[in-house]
C-alpha cells in the first residue's frame, strides 16, 4: 500500500456537500473521491506536456450546422483506430478510438474544436491492464 499524506483544502460548502453525497452513495470516503478526481485531473491536464504514445477516446458532439468531419478523420487516420457515430437528441455524437503520438491526438482534438465541435479526450490507461506489464 502506498504511503498516504494528509493536507487541508478549502472548498465551498455546497461542493463539499456534493462530495459527501457522492461518497455516501458510492460507499467510499470523501478522501477516496478527492483522490480519484485529482488523479483524473492530473492525468488529463498534464497529458499534452510531454510527447508520448497514448491511447484513449475522443467524444465529439456536433450540431447539424457543423461541417462534415470525414476529411478531418482521413487526415488523422494514423491515430484514429476506429469510431462510432450516433444521433442523440438532434446532434451527432462520435466516439473516436485513438492510439498514437500524444501530439497528433492533441492536434486532432484542437482541429475538431476549431470546427465548432464539443470535444473531450479521455486517456485510457490500457498499459496498466496488459498482462505482464
Amino acid at each position: 500500500m502506498s504511503r498516504k499524506e494528509r493536507f487541508g483544502i478549502s472548498i465551498p460548502a455546497e461542493l463539499s456537500s456534493k462530495v459527501k453525497d457522492v461518497a455516501s452513495r458510492r460507499g467510499v470516503t470523501k478522501s477516496k473521491i478527492i483522490e480519484e478526481v485529482l488523479r483524473n485531473y492530473i492525468t488529463e491536464s498534464t497529458h499534452g506536456e510531454s510527447p508520448h504514445h497514448c491511447s484513449g477516446v475522443i467524444v465529439v458532439v456536433k450540431g447539424e450546422a457543423s461541417p462534415s468531419l470525414e476529411t478531418l478523420y482521413e487526415n488523422y487516420k494514423e491515430v484514429i483506430v476506429g469510431y462510432t457515430h450516433q444521433h442523440l437528441e438532434g446532434v451527432c455524437v462520435n466516439v473516436l478510438f485513438v492510439s498514437g503520438a500524444s501530439q497528433e491526438i492533441e492536434n486532432l482534438t484542437r482541429s475538431l474544436s476549431s470546427c465548432g465541435c464539443f470535444t473531450r479526450f479521455m486517456p485510457l490507461h490500457v498499459r496498466e491492464f496488459k498482462k505482464g506489464t
